[in-house]
């Protein structure tokens, strides 16, 4: 069963769109610190949000403190892809993508970039969500139903809870288009191993492919990008860079709002099978 503050939040999020569900949780986390986890019991129980969210509690802990920073990289990485792609004015159906989903973010960054370029009446997206953490995937995907029901989306959900290097992706794709996201992972040794595997599966996925990637700028996630890059030899770069921006977020160990300088690297590709 879905926990009560995180739909609550959700009503915040069909009506005022991500930002609202994230300082609708700030709020209940800011008011009820003795209910959730302090930073350092957070750090020790996630290996420093490294390791897979195992409990509720850390699901609100990372949201609070990173997801309104991912989310506003992932919405500016989307813009920007989609600068570049064609929208069909009558039609629009695409597969989309999802590794290492966490609880959706990049998707509801997605949809709502989609409801706010005015192309949620005529898109259909068959989303398919890959996580390991079970209480992240069960989030993500009540979130972005929720998010694409608000939208006047038509979405169908795939779950498969596991690592990528154990993901089945299908060779058959009835949209004709595949977007791929991958936000805040290639820095991960465990999924850096596992490109080789996930890209020969994209090779063998049928029509165009748009791919959209998003990390921090550390050199361990720059080896990831190189790598992507590498094992996809045919591919257009549509993307390739590194992007600064001011956001305003909540600073968990301190109680408070502030503004903080992001670094983002951003790449998009493109290519048909």
């Amino acid at each position: 069963m879905m926990n009560a503050h995180i739909m609550n939040a959700t009503d915040s999020l069909c009506a005022g769109g991500f930002e609202s569900y994230y300082r609708s949780l700030v709020q209940y986390f800011a008011n009820n610190k003795r209910d959730n986890l302090s930073y350092t019991q957070f750090r020790i129980s996630t290996n420093r949000a490294k390791s897979q969210l195992k409990c509720d509690k850390e699901a609100i802990f990372y949201t609070v403190a990173y997801a309104w920073t991912h989310y506003l990289s992932a919405r500016r990485l989307l813009t920007q892809t989609f600068e570049s792609i064609e929208f069909n004015a009558q039609s629009n159906s695409w597969q989309v993508i999802d590794y290492g989903c966490g609880q959706g973010i990049a998707s509801l960054a997605l949809l709502d970039h989609i409801a706010e370029a005015g192309y949620a009446h005529n898109t259909s997206i068959d989303l398919v969500l890959i996580e390991p953490s079970v209480i992240s995937l069960n989030i993500a995907k009540f979130l972005c139903k929720r998010l694409a029901q608000a939208r006047g989306i038509k979405l169908t959900v795939q779950t498969q809870a596991c690592y990528l290097d154990e993901a089945v992706l299908s060779k058959q794709n009835t949209c004709g288009k595949t977007l791929h996201l991958m936000s805040n992972i290639l820095d991960i040794s465990e999924v850096q191993d596992s490109l080789e595997y996930i890209t020969d599966s994209m090779s063998q996925i049928e029509g165009e492919h748009v791919l959209a990637a998003t990390g921090l700028t550390y050199r361990s996630n720059f080896e990831g990008f190189k790598t992507l890059y590498h094992l996809l030899p045919e591919a257009e770069r549509l993307l390739g860079k590194q992007v600064s921006f001011k956001n305003e977020e909540y600073r968990v160990t301190g109680g408070y709002w502030y503004t903080r300088d992001t670094d983002r690297q951003f790449l998009a590709l493109k290519w048909q099978n």
